[in-house]
């Protein structure tokens, strides 16, 4: 084996052991996903704490502890201008994503570009504008101090920061920006060591030279792999002498719906907007300070408990994509456990953080006042970071899924709750207590909204959503039996007709010329007759005018009479145990879970089961054919209601007359549990 085989084989074993989207989607393997995409950001939390722990000790060992405000609002505001920013650019990205989609690379570069100008000049005016505020507030006699000097830093740092988090999204809107971990974990150490490494010589000003340096060295490597990302993709390289002209073209309602975006992405920093409050209103309130303090050296940790989700919020795009309901309403259970897991451990990580860490450094021994409050906020903070880990959840999936209005009537209730418990409750343990108490009822009030998607009801079902549907339906309906002649015009056709004519009807197919119609109870029989164009066979209305509820069991009956018999199965549990064992080398793969059931041999691997689920949400089950053929298996779908909850694969061994008839007992055992029972998003007839 040559070194480049060696290679190649190393690459491909790695990338097949990499947890993948997919895998937390429609496999068992959910917990590693999450794993792998947090595990970075648990680095990175413990290395800004220690950042933010620096900060205050190196500060306050100079200065009072009154002097640390300008400083905590500062960084605080840094942080909230940066989210909104990158909040706003999802109108870039909704547009980089719209052109893709149709392969317009060319318009995907002029929107890029566009974006890019807006983003070099916003940037360059926010870093300008804010040093020449604070040279013009210089002392006229002490000259330009140590706060001066980290303003400046500061204005300068945010201004590439926005500049870069622009260059960012137009490559993060259709991919993902892969980068190593050292990269990612490299200005989190300089932050920390550079302040640590320039206090003997440069004293308090090493902060400001440090966060300078630090934000130019995020930007270089930021820029550095965009570009390499830019490069594998099919967009055309960037040509700067085109941006100033893009920016012309760029539409005034761009522009508005970027602050309409990032407007709604304002509740994500409710925590930043608490802190920046406590800090302006501590001087006038006792002990005021301690809680904005501690706040202040534990937003690594509360920051980490909320913004977890921005790291799937490629998924949430892929999701609104890609995938069926379904598939939405699984991986979204699987953030909900997620939320409460990670928001867990981060909070348990804080109050670690304050009773081991914080008394080795700050003026707080273990047993005094400020140590013990210090605890005590630490520990309520528990039950504060899992409602607001649940929180930004609801936040981040509504943002990617575009729910705009959501988020701005979420933003108008936290506010509007959380402002007057600031202003109003003076004791910080209240105070706490009081606000996990009212974010826990906006994450009651404000459920998690789903991608929004316009109303199209579809009249073309398959016989168990036909039946689910029929469930559904309030008031008096009329159904029956319609067939058609197939030699004068196409079945297809005909349902189209007739769709056209009665948009209410809902139709099924019962055999190749046969439909299962109902709708409302106006229609007539001669309606239907004429709107056929005269090509029907046979017209027979079982349901004249009733109910649904007692449309359904004469319909049943309609159905059962066409195969002669009933089925023998009508739940999940019945149906496995009968295909195990009529093919004892089958799989079957409970949807819902997502595990495949193994018979004492090598099992499926992942591959094979995203290859299944990957087929059958994308199936079409209104047609007549049964089985799906996947590789080297073929898919019978157990699917009451329409829903898809159990899959089974038969090998390609099989004779096809045995695959055939298998299919034929699984849609009949799908129609017979929709008669029975109404569907639900767990799926009927299978066990939890």
């Amino acid at each position: 084996m040559t070194r480049i085989e060696s290679w190649l084989k190393k690459v491909a074993a790695r990338d097949a052991a990499r947890p993948r989207f997919d895998d937390a989607l429609i496999t068992d393997r959910g917990a590693g996903y999450a794993v792998y995409r947090l595990k970075f950001l648990s680095v990175r939390m413990l290395l800004r704490a220690a950042l933010h722990l620096a900060e205050i000790v190196l500060f306050s060992s100079v200065f009072s502890m009154g002097f640390l405000a300008p400083v905590i609002i500062v960084r605080s505001l840094m942080a909230l201008v940066v989210s909104l920013w990158w909040g706003g650019l999802e109108e870039m990205r909704e547009e980089v994503r719209g052109a893709a989609e149709k392969k317009q690379w060319g318009t995907v570069r002029r929107v890029i570009d566009a974006w890019m100008s807006f983003g070099l000049l916003s940037g360059t005016g926010m870093a300008v504008l804010g040093t020449l505020i604070v040279l013009a507030n210089v002392h006229e006699v002490y000259g330009l101090s140590v706060y001066n000097a980290y303003l400046i830093a500061c204005f300068l740092r945010l201004g590439l920061d926005v500049i870069a988090r622009t260059w960012h999204s137009g490559a993060f809107a259709i991919r993902r920006i892969y980068r190593p971990m050292w990269s990612l974990l490299l200005t989190d150490f300089f932050d920390v060591a550079l302040v640590v490494a320039l206090w003997t010589t440069l004293f308090v000003w090493g902060f400001s030279v440090s966060l300078l340096f630090v934000g130019i060295l995020r930007f270089a490597l930021l820029v550095f792999f965009v570009r390499r990302t830019y490069a594998e993709s099919p967009i055309p390289p960037m040509r700067f002498f085109r941006m100033l002209p893009a920016l012309v073209r760029l539409p005034a309602r761009s522009v508005g719906r970027f602050f309409i975006h990032a407007a709604a992405n304002l509740s994500s920093q409710i925590d930043t907007l608490l802190i920046m409050a406590l800090v302006a209103l501590s001087s006038s309130r006792e002990d005021g300070f301690v809680l904005a303090l501690t706040l202040y050296l534990l937003r690594p940790f509360m920051a980490a408990g909320y913004s977890w989700g921005r790291l799937f919020y490629f998924d949430f795009v892929l999701l609104k994509k890609r995938y069926g309901d379904f598939l939405r309403q699984r991986f979204l259970r699987f953030m909900k456990k997620t939320a409460l897991a990670y928001g867990a451990v981060t909070a348990l990580l804080g109050i670690a953080w304050t009773g081991w860490v914080l008394p080795l450094f700050m003026a707080a021994p273990p047993g005094n006042s400020i140590h013990r409050q210090m605890v005590t906020v630490a520990v309520l903070l528990l039950p504060f970071i899992l409602v607001r880990s649940l929180f930004g959840l609801h936040q981040m999936q509504a943002f990617s899924f575009g729910r705009y209005g959501y988020l701005l009537r979420l933003t108008a209730a936290s506010l509007l709750c959380i402002g007057p418990c600031v202003l109003l409750v003076e004791h910080p343990i209240a105070l706490l207590l009081l606000l996990t108490v009212v974010i826990a009822l906006l994450v009651v009030a404000f459920p998690a909204p789903g991608p929004q998607k316009p109303e199209i009801v579809r009249q073309h079902l398959s016989i168990p959503a036909w039946f689910a549907a029929l469930r559904a339906v309030e008031g008096q309906v009329v159904a029956g039996v319609l067939r058609i002649d197939r030699r004068l015009v196409p079945v297809a056709r005909v349902m189209g007709f007739l769709a056209k004519r009665f948009p209410g009807l809902r139709l099924a197919r019962l055999d190749r010329n046969g439909l299962l119609f109902f709708g409302d109870a106006s229609i007539s029989s001669r309606e239907l007759i004429t709107a056929s164009g005269g090509v029907l066979t046979h017209l027979n209305i079982v349901v004249p005018g009733v109910d649904a509820a007692s449309a359904i069991p004469a319909m049943g009956d309609v159905w059962r009479s066409h195969f002669s018999c009933a089925s023998a199965y009508c739940d999940g549990d019945s149906l496995i145990a009968a295909f195990s064992a009529r093919f004892p080398d089958g799989d079957w793969l409970n949807v819902n879970r997502g595990k495949v059931k193994r018979r004492g041999r090598e099992g499926v691997s992942p591959a094979t089961v995203r290859r299944v689920l990957r087929t059958v949400s994308r199936a079409d089950f209104s047609s007549l054919m049964r089985r799906f053929p996947a590789g080297n298996f073929d898919l019978s779908v157990f699917a009451p209601g329409g829903i898809p909850a159990v899959v089974f694969m038969i090998p390609s061994t099989v004779p096809v007359s045995e695959r055939a008839a298998w299919a034929q007992v699984v849609h009949q055992a799908g129609v017979e549990a929709s008669l029975i029972q109404p569907t639900t998003r767990r799926g009927p007839g299978v066990s939890a």
